[in-house]
Protein backbone atom coordinates (compact mmCIF):
# COMPACT_ATOMS: atom_id res chain seq x y z
CA UNK A 1 0.00 0.00 0.00
CA UNK A 2 1.34 3.42 -0.96
CA UNK A 3 2.11 5.99 1.71
CA UNK A 4 -0.54 8.66 2.19
CA UNK A 5 0.14 12.19 1.03
CA UNK A 6 0.17 14.97 3.59
CA UNK A 7 -3.13 16.19 2.15
CA UNK A 8 -4.66 12.76 2.77
CA UNK A 9 -3.21 12.63 6.30
CA UNK A 10 -4.82 15.99 7.07
CA UNK A 11 -8.17 14.82 5.64
CA UNK A 12 -8.13 17.26 2.72
CA UNK A 13 -10.25 15.93 -0.14
CA UNK A 14 -11.27 17.49 -3.46
CA UNK A 15 -13.71 20.30 -2.76
CA UNK A 16 -12.70 20.79 0.89
CA UNK A 17 -13.14 24.33 2.24
CA UNK A 18 -10.07 25.36 4.25
CA UNK A 19 -9.31 28.41 6.37
CA UNK A 20 -5.66 29.18 7.09
CA UNK A 21 -4.80 31.31 10.13
CA UNK A 22 -1.34 32.81 10.69
CA UNK A 23 -0.06 31.09 7.55
CA UNK A 24 3.62 30.30 7.16
CA UNK A 25 4.69 31.01 3.56
CA UNK A 26 5.24 27.87 1.53
CA UNK A 27 3.85 25.28 3.95
CA UNK A 28 0.25 25.05 2.73
CA UNK A 29 1.38 25.20 -0.90
CA UNK A 30 3.67 22.21 -0.30
CA UNK A 31 0.89 19.98 1.04
CA UNK A 32 -0.09 18.72 -2.40
CA UNK A 33 -3.71 19.76 -2.03
CA UNK A 34 -6.17 18.13 -4.43
CA UNK A 35 -8.11 19.96 -7.12
CA UNK A 36 -11.16 21.89 -6.04
CA UNK A 37 -9.92 22.93 -2.60
CA UNK A 38 -11.17 26.40 -1.71
CA UNK A 39 -9.79 28.87 0.81
CA UNK A 40 -12.50 30.51 2.91
CA UNK A 41 -13.02 32.39 6.15
CA UNK A 42 -12.97 30.23 9.29
CA UNK A 43 -16.75 30.45 9.79
CA UNK A 44 -17.26 28.69 6.41
CA UNK A 45 -14.48 26.11 6.68
CA UNK A 46 -14.54 22.34 6.98
CA UNK A 47 -10.91 22.42 8.12
CA UNK A 48 -9.06 25.24 9.85
CA UNK A 49 -5.25 25.24 9.72
CA UNK A 50 -3.83 27.34 12.58
CA UNK A 51 -0.06 27.96 12.62
CA UNK A 52 1.53 28.77 16.00
CA UNK A 53 5.19 29.45 16.77
CA UNK A 54 5.10 30.42 20.44
CA UNK A 55 3.07 29.86 23.57
CA UNK A 56 1.85 33.46 23.32
CA UNK A 57 0.49 32.80 19.81
CA UNK A 58 -1.16 29.61 21.03
CA UNK A 59 -2.78 31.38 23.98
CA UNK A 60 -3.85 34.32 21.81
CA UNK A 61 -5.01 32.59 18.61
CA UNK A 62 -6.37 29.21 19.63
CA UNK A 63 -9.40 30.45 21.63
CA UNK A 64 -10.52 32.59 18.66
CA UNK A 65 -9.97 29.71 16.23
CA UNK A 66 -12.08 27.42 18.42
CA UNK A 67 -14.81 30.05 18.81
CA UNK A 68 -14.97 30.55 15.02
CA UNK A 69 -14.95 26.81 14.23
CA UNK A 70 -18.17 25.71 12.50
CA UNK A 71 -20.05 22.72 13.88
CA UNK A 72 -18.47 19.52 12.58
CA UNK A 73 -15.28 21.20 11.38
CA UNK A 74 -11.81 20.13 12.49
CA UNK A 75 -9.02 22.38 13.72
CA UNK A 76 -5.44 21.50 12.78
CA UNK A 77 -2.84 23.25 14.95
CA UNK A 78 0.50 23.35 13.10
CA UNK A 79 3.61 23.77 15.24
CA UNK A 80 7.37 23.42 14.81
CA UNK A 81 8.84 20.02 15.61
CA UNK A 82 11.24 19.91 18.54
CA UNK A 83 9.92 23.26 19.69
CA UNK A 84 11.53 23.17 23.13
CA UNK A 85 14.82 21.78 21.77
CA UNK A 86 14.82 24.61 19.21
CA UNK A 87 14.59 27.14 22.04
CA UNK A 88 10.88 27.83 21.60
CA UNK A 89 8.54 28.00 24.58
CA UNK A 90 5.90 25.53 23.41
CA UNK A 91 5.50 21.82 22.79
CA UNK A 92 2.76 19.44 21.69
CA UNK A 93 1.90 18.93 25.37
CA UNK A 94 1.03 22.64 25.62
CA UNK A 95 -1.25 22.32 22.59
CA UNK A 96 -2.91 19.26 24.11
CA UNK A 97 -3.53 21.09 27.41
CA UNK A 98 -4.86 24.19 25.63
CA UNK A 99 -7.17 22.02 23.51
CA UNK A 100 -8.65 20.29 26.54
CA UNK A 101 -9.09 23.60 28.38
CA UNK A 102 -11.09 24.88 25.38
CA UNK A 103 -13.32 21.79 25.20
CA UNK A 104 -11.48 20.28 22.26
CA UNK A 105 -10.43 16.66 21.89
CA UNK A 106 -7.09 15.77 20.25
CA UNK A 107 -7.73 13.18 17.52
CA UNK A 108 -4.40 12.74 15.85
CA UNK A 109 -0.90 13.96 15.25
CA UNK A 110 0.60 14.18 11.75
CA UNK A 111 4.12 14.91 10.54
CA UNK A 112 3.83 17.57 7.84
CA UNK A 113 7.50 17.80 6.84
CA UNK A 114 10.91 17.93 8.51
CA UNK A 115 9.96 21.17 10.30
CA UNK A 116 6.21 21.02 11.03
CA UNK A 117 3.78 18.70 12.79
CA UNK A 118 0.05 19.23 13.29
CA UNK A 119 -2.56 18.19 15.87
CA UNK A 120 -6.10 17.43 14.68
CA UNK A 121 -8.76 18.62 17.13
CA UNK A 122 -12.55 18.49 17.31
CA UNK A 123 -15.09 19.77 19.78
CA UNK A 124 -15.38 17.28 22.65
CA UNK A 125 -19.16 17.83 23.00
Amino acid sequence: MADKTVAEKTHVRPGTAIAVVNEVPGVVGALGLPAGVTFVEAAEAQLVFLFVHTRAELDDMMPAAVADLPSGAALWVFYRKGSRAAGLDMSRDDIWAAAEALGMRPLGLVSIDSTWSAFRLRCAH
